[in-house]
């Protein structure tokens, strides 16, 4: 989650990326073919769909 990845620096308070974040991303997982991992763009899209969400539940607060 993004409170693990500012927990860890990778993130700085206001969302923008650490010079800790690798730039290949953070490896997840690993095996003998496939390599998973968190990349700056996953980071981004996190951060869009919990705008989405924030907005959605704002919205829903001031119709009801």
């Amino acid at each position: 989650t993004l409170a693990e990845l500012l927990s860890q620096h990778y993130i700085h308070a206001d969302g923008t990326l650490t010079e800790k974040f690798p730039k290949n991303g953070i490896t997840l997982a690993r095996s003998k073919e496939t390599v998973i991992s968190f990349s700056i763009n996953d980071v981004r899209q996190m951060q869009l769909a919990i705008a989405a969400i924030a907005a959605g539940i704002d919205t829903l607060c001031h119709e009801a």
